[in-house]
């Protein structure tokens, strides 16, 4: 077992007394929460008010370099001595070896409430002078190595290598959100955004059809969870969207792609009064699709009565990719066709609210919305692997197959050519013992299509 402190973040260390111990006590909540989910034993810890002091095992320290609220951590020595020459004499044994070579500084901090005798200055100006003829010189600015003594009721405190954490505030501190999980690049970088800052994630997957882009999105979830949420009690939420899908088709088309979205809105609120959720969160940037212009997200928010907040929304395309590779989810990101827009031709990029209100006046809201809810799949970290099993598909390779063609151009003359709403009405009564494979201008409306076809028992092939 080592020795170790915690140091919080600025958003903790800033706060005053009340708020800033309620933060404490939820990191250190937080850190036990983590080591015991590892399996790691925690031999000492104690919370004061500069530090987290615990005794365990390195191995932690990759853990706990992820948990939000952490400034850095650092390995220390400790000695239950308080007098001016031991405490010089310790760090002149400490520190000698280590600034060799280095232009170093001393920091020291003296919490000492009783007995105090000596400043910290005092211990930076000794200090520094014992180790002086060991050293390449003094920087006191941007030293090579700075040698730090915390002084308090514990003991005297040396380090001089610190491990950055994430820093931001501890996770539960700002509430619950509602994070719409989409398996791309984007929402993990908010989700991760958002986990930093302190709010807790209830994740939603809105399943549109694509089976590739769901297995990549709980991948997304297992990885935020296992590190920069271990411990902690979250819920993926899968809800089929399918129907709702072809429920938005028989609405009009320039419009569908903000009803869908319409739609992930109305499910959200409902996912956070029941959640005590206190915001939807979302990975949209601005302009990257017509949903996400300036006026469609402005109107958009007006149909929301909860705070909609976009971690993403100014970021650009390369800064969030650079962000999602620092964090760790670039690499099983969803990168093919979004499945999240249903109309690809003639939509709406400043979407008029009085012609908005007209259409979802006839849309029976309420009743969609139970359906909607009643079909949703509610998992933890121990059940997500069912998910996994549910997603899992056969890839079948067949030499001859039926051809459906939703798209504008013929590409064979044995194709069966339709559009989407009239196959998802029709297939069914297809022939499940034959073989088809399912093609459209953009790979959006197919992709609907086979997910839905392959649900329903027909082999499908990509």
């Amino acid at each position: 077992m080592k020795k170790y402190i915690v140091k919080y973040a600025g958003e903790i260390s800033t706060k005053q007394s009340r708020t800033r111990w309620r933060m404490i006590n939820q990191l250190y909540s937080n850190i036990i929460k983590a080591l015991k989910y590892h399996n790691i034993k925690l031999n000492k810890g104690k919370a004061t008010w500069d530090f987290i002091y615990v005794e365990l095992e390195e191995k932690a320290l990759e853990i706990l370099r992820y948990i939000p609220g952490i400034q850095y951590l650092a390995e220390v020595e400790v000695i239950h001595e308080f007098e001016k020459e031991k405490i010089l004499e310790k760090g002149l044994e400490l520190f000698k070896d280590k600034v060799g070579g280095k232009r170093f500084a001393v920091r020291c901090r003296n919490r000492l409430t009783k007995n105090k005798t000596y400043r910290s200055m005092d211990i930076e100006v000794e200090l520094g002078s014992l180790l002086y003829d060991y050293a390449a010189g003094v920087k006191l600015t941007t030293p090579d190595i700075t040698c730090r003594v915390e002084i308090k009721e514990e003991g005297a405190f040396f380090y001089s290598e610190k491990i950055n954490g994430i820093i931001g505030f501890p996770t539960g501190n700002t509430g619950k959100g509602i994070m719409l999980l989409s398996g791309g690049i984007d929402s993990p970088v908010a989700a991760y955004s958002m986990i930093r800052m302190g709010m807790t994630p209830v994740f939603v997957y809105f399943d549109l059809g694509g089976a590739e882009q769901k297995k990549l999105t709980i991948k997304a979830f297992k990885y935020l969870y296992e590190k920069y949420l271990p411990g902690q009690n979250i819920d993926y939420i899968s809800i089929p969207f399918e129907k709702t899908i072809e429920y938005i088709r028989t609405l009009p088309q320039k419009y569908q792609n903000l009803l869908l979205k319409y739609f992930f809105y109305k499910v959200s609120e409902k996912l956070a009064f029941k959640y005590r959720a206190k915001a939807i969160v979302t990975g949209e940037a601005l302009g990257q699709v017509s949903t996400q212009t300036v006026d469609n997200i402005i109107m958009l928010d007006k149909y929301s009565s909860y705070s909609v907040f976009r971690p993403t929304l100014f970021m650009p395309k390369l800064e969030i990719i650079s962000l999602a590779e620092q964090i760790g989810t670039m690499d099983f990101a969803y990168t093919g066709k979004e499945y999240c827009a249903i109309a690809t031709k003639r939509v709406a990029t400043s979407g008029r609210k009085d012609i908005f209100d007209k259409i979802i006046e006839i849309i029976p809201l309420e009743e969609k919305l139970k359906d909607i809810l009643g079909s949703m799949v509610v998992y933890t970290i121990d059940t997500i692997d069912k998910a996994e099993e549910i997603t899992s598909l056969t890839e079948v390779d067949f030499n001859e197959y039926v051809l459906i063609n939703l798209g504008s151009k013929k590409i064979a003359d044995d194709e069966l050519r339709t559009n989407l709403n009239s196959a998802i009405a029709l297939f069914k009564s297809w022939d499940k013992s034959k073989v088809y494979k399912i093609v459209c201008d953009e790979g959006i409306q197919s992709g609907i299509l086979t997910e839905a076809m392959r649900k329903a028992g027909f082999n499908v092939i990509v």
